[in-house]
């Protein structure tokens, strides 16, 4: 995450203070360095490799009013035209309508035309970005790796923390019983409370960050008692929309997420993403995205976007994997290949087991989970804060000559351990800076 003027959070349980050292301490702050590192050889990705934008969706096309507009006169000339949808990102002045009496292009043209309205975009495909691998590893290296145990020495997590995971939904695993709260379908509206994950990619985002430790069954997460929030942005291929997955944020950050996981992402620039990015940040909820694993395509949204923690992967050398996109705004890496997590066995997802995935999702979630750990620690904590810890124990791996160099910022192979318990925190910058001027 880069740095980025912060407004302060609205929600009452947690105000910001000023802080003059860390609360997350050595092991903490090791764990923090040690997440940037190891295993990815990744299976092939659910994204597309083609680096092309992904087609729209004539179905559905959203707009956004201008501060100052009228927003009746503005709805009435919508509705002559089509159904505006009843989603969160009205709160921010964001509408979808479906067209009726005319066709989708002719709608965006129309809408553009209308006196009050800022912006009109097509709604788009976002897509997860990883695929499960292979059942048969028992060993969780990359906790081994990134020394969780160590880490929960300082903090093993907080009931009190909520990772919202905007995904595919979570099923019911054993190793996430008791673990996951009530969540919420922006895809389904009959059924909005309805959380399966019919793909099993959401599944282990969330076993990842939050599988039960010392339960004796299956795998652990990397915390120990924190809650996840899943939210259903993606259908049972993988595939999902940009408007949705926008809505989708702004529901968990109005039902408490103090961590959003985003594994995740399309190839263009999204507005509707843009702002409900910029809607989470301002509140003070850290978030976290995967860059994607076209290899060379450059990283995805919303991983690409400033307020948000870009994860790329890297394999058991502390190298970047060829497939994980890299870029300038890339910010750590963590472990990425043969991740062990919560899974299920057979294409209904009802029988639990555990899985190996490889790809950046799960290195996302790797992150979150320390994230989450660190605001277990310390909620007072800003994103910029908990960000700046993340990056700051990181160090930069020297690319071979020749090899993608510019490509290669970002990319961080395990440093040495080392002691911060009394290390000052981080300036927060109040400067919205580029990217290339931050690292």
């Amino acid at each position: 995450m880069r740095s980025l003027t912060h407004t302060a959070r609205s929600r009452q349980r947690r105000s910001w203070r000023p802080v003059a050292r860390v609360a997350a301490c050595a092991s903490l702050v090791a764990l923090l360095a040690l997440v940037l590192l190891s295993a990815t050889a990744a299976a092939a990705p659910l994204a597309a490799s083609d680096g092309l934008a992904r087609p729209t969706f004539d179905r559905t096309v959203v707009f956004q009013l201008k501060p100052d507009a009228d927003s009746s006169a503005v709805l009435a000339a919508a509705t002559e035209w089509g159904d505006v949808v009843d989603t969160p990102l009205m709160a921010l002045g964001i509408y979808t309508i479906v067209p009726t009496t005319v066709g989708a292009s002719e709608l965006r043209a129309a809408l553009g035309r209308v006196d009050g309205v800022l912006w009109v975009e097509p709604e788009r495909l976002v897509e997860a970005l990883a695929a499960p691998n292979d059942p048969r590893f028992w060993d969780q290296a990359a906790l081994l790796t990134m020394q969780v145990a160590r880490a929960w020495e300082m903090s093993p997590g907080s009931w009190s923390v909520i990772v919202g995971v905007v995904d595919s939904g979570v099923g019911p695993h054993p190793d996430l019983a008791g673990r996951v709260l009530p969540g919420h379908s922006v895809i389904d509206s009959a059924r909005p409370d309805d959380t399966t994950d019919h793909s099993g990619h959401g599944t282990a985002v969330a076993g990842i960050i939050a599988a039960g430790v010392n339960d004796h069954s299956g795998v652990a997460g990397v915390t120990q008692r924190v809650r996840i929030l899943p939210v259903v942005v993606l259908q049972s291929d993988g595939s999902g929309s940009d408007v949705d997955t926008a809505a989708g944020i702004v529901w968990a950050v109005d039902h408490g997420a103090d961590v959003i996981n985003l594994s995740l992402g399309a190839t263009f620039y999204s507005r509707p993403l843009a702002e409900a990015v910029r809607y989470a940040y301002e509140r003070g909820v850290v978030l976290v995205a995967a860059v994607g694993n076209d290899g060379s395509v450059g990283v995805r949204y919303p991983a690409a976007f400033p307020e948000v923690i870009a994860v790329g992967a890297t394999n058991s050398s502390d190298q970047h994997v060829t497939s994980s996109n890299p870029g300038p705004e890339v910010d750590v890496a963590a472990p990425g290949v043969a991740v062990l997590s919560t899974g299920f066995s057979d294409f209904t997802h009802t029988a639990p087991t555990v899985l190996a995935f490889s790809g950046t999702s799960f290195s996302a979630a790797l992150v979150t989970g320390l994230a989450a750990l660190i605001v277990s620690r310390d909620p007072s904590l800003t994103p910029r804060s908990v960000s700046s810890l993340i990056e700051g124990a990181r160090r930069t791996w020297t690319s071979p000559a020749g090899t993608r160099p510019r490509a290669q910022v970002g990319w961080m192979p395990r440093p040495r351990w080392h002691s911060c318990w009394e290390a000052p925190y981080p300036a927060t910058s109040p400067l919205r800076v580029p990217r290339s001027s931050s690292r």
